[in-house]
């Protein structure tokens, strides 16, 4: 109570009778009274004991009153809208209202419905908002908005479909949405996404449903008003999905974490000029339980991108940078994902799968073109982003181990002989003996080598099948890269972010060059 007393005193410097007697929000009682100080009689002095306080002199209740009809409009908080009107009041911004016929919701706990659109592709646009538009507020558990790869185009589906988890295989790249802490979508006032004949031409509105009192008569035709405009701002929005993979993390354990970076050589090679970041992101799955995003420079933490101290799989999050965040080329950037798995009773592997973990967090930064290379993914202990830079991670030269002796026709077509019989000749077996001591054959590199990432590779999987028949290599057998399948309900379980496993420069998966060594190759 002092301290609302003293709090009016640091305004107008002195708690006197003049302002105790003042009714200041105009709702027909004195500040005193509301303050606890009917018969104005306290003093910074004498401390004259104060009544419990009864309301605020700056707010006139009862607010729906007529007597407080417009005295208490700073108490109301902005809409989203109005809060993004540079982009939803913006002259010439066309608005595209996206959303579901009426439909019933199925009596069940959660379910997934999928909408996909096609936009406008006569010119080029820039997205800049979405508004979501809630029919039913009851069972609306979240919107989320994913962005379909430009260079392809598959027909949209003319009608709304049970989707599960699982987007489109092409449409996985998440623009926003909506949801408990999700208000929508907005772009930086000099930022947009680009759609239309150069951009984004389709889109998947995905929106999650709550029945868990399995009600039968509930229905809903929620969306999204989309806004986008033909005077293309400033600059092109680009996105990076920063993550770590093929993990595993051991159970039961309250704590355990994950970290990976995107090191200072490849930003310094991939970042040609300042970047700044005004959005992010984080993803994991339901043993998640904290995560965050630090930009490094010259060894110490100089910014968060994400800082999420209670991370919840179903009340996803976005980080809003007004004041966007500098990336400078040599900066580091570090992911940390925490888990908790005391529930479980055996190891919890990095997959798509909701019983699996993932680890990552949605960047959205400008200039687009700033940013170079297609991957802030690390493999295990190996940062992709290495493979497009210099080609050596880990001690292994992946360049050069792709491009050993490829111009050897011979040997690669005695390795395609022994697979062709399924036997180890003499020779296949020399060899195969002298490849395994190659650096890039042993620990995080040689699984590198054998995961589904270099599987177009023909003449590796060549490779290595001579190393199994020879018994020089044996697989290990790991679950993690099983491919997703469908649970008893019917629901594919996989994430929203998935296709986040990273990739390698095209060079090393085309197959076009031999992977074989004679003995004595280091």
């Amino acid at each position: 109570m002092i301290n609302c007393i003293l709090c009016l005193m640091c305004i107008v410097q002195e708690w006197t009778k003049k302002l105790c007697f003042m009714d200041s929000d105009g709702d027909g009682r004195h500040n005193g009274i509301e303050l606890g100080d009917p018969w104005c009689q306290w003093t910074k002095e004498n401390k004259y004991p104060l009544q419990l306080a009864t309301s605020h002199p700056g707010i006139c209740d009862p607010l729906e009153s007529p007597k407080c009809e417009g005295k208490n409009e700073w108490l109301k908080c902005p809409s989203f809208s109005d809060k993004c009107n540079h982009a939803t009041k913006e002259t010439g911004a066309h608005r595209l209202d996206i959303r579901l016929p009426r439909l019933h919701v199925p009596a069940k706990e959660n379910s997934y419905i999928c909408l996909e659109y096609d936009l406008p592709d006569n010119d080029d646009f820039h997205l800049t908002a979405g508004v979501p538009i809630i029919d039913n507020h009851i069972t609306m558990g979240g919107i989320m908005v994913f962005a379909c790869e430009a260079s392809t185009y598959t027909p949209a589906s003319k009608h709304p479909y049970e989707c599960g988890l699982k987007t489109r295989g092409d449409c996985r790249h998440l623009i926003g949405g909506y949801s408990e802490d999700i208000p929508g979508i907005c772009y930086h006032k000099n930022t947009g996404m680009r759609i239309g004949r150069t951009g984004c031409r389709q889109i998947v509105i995905q929106i999650k449903w709550n029945n868990p009192e399995e009600y039968e008569d509930m229905f809903d035709s929620s969306g999204i008003s989309l806004y986008y405009t033909k005077n293309l701002r400033r600059y092109d929005v680009g996105t990076k999905i920063f993550s770590s993979t093929h993990f595993t993390i051991p159970s039961p354990r309250p704590i355990y974490a994950i970290t990976s970076s995107y090191p200072s050589e490849c930003s310094q090679m991939q970042i040609k000029s300042p970047i700044y970041i005004t959005r992010a992101f984080n993803h994991m799955h339901k043993y998640g339980k904290q995560e965050r995003v630090e930009v490094i420079r010259d060894g110490r933490v100089v910014n968060l991108i994400t800082d999420e101290r209670f991370y919840d799989l179903h009340k996803p999050k976005t980080f809003w940078h007004t004041n966007p965040v500098q990336v400078l080329p040599g900066d580091i950037l570090r992911i940390t994902c925490v888990y908790d798995t005391r529930e479980v009773k055996h190891p919890v592997h990095w997959g798509l799968l909701s019983t699996n973990e993932i680890c990552a967090s949605t960047i959205e930064f400008y200039p687009k073109g700033n940013w170079m290379g297609s991957t802030c993914s690390s493999f295990k202990s190996i940062p992709l982003c290495k493979l497009e830079t210099t080609g050596v991670a880990n001690g292994c030269d992946f360049n050069g181990f792709f491009g050993a002796l490829h111009k050897d026709v011979r040997t690669a077509a005695l390795f395609q002989n022994c697979t062709d019989m399924n036997f180890c000749t003499p020779a296949c077996r020399t060899l195969a003996n002298a490849a395994t001591s190659h650096p890039c054959l042993t620990g995080d590199s040689m699984e590198l080598l054998r995961s589904p990432l270099t599987a177009p590779n023909k003449k590796l999987k060549v490779f290595f099948n001579v190393l199994e028949l020879c018994g020089a290599y044996t697989p290990p057998k790991h679950p993690q890269h099983r491919r997703p399948r469908k649970n008893q309900n019917n629901d594919t379980q996989e994430s929203m972010s998935s296709g986040i496993g990273g990739s390698l420069p095209g060079h090393l998966v085309s197959g076009t060059v031999h992977l074989v060594f004679m003995p004595g190759e280091r």
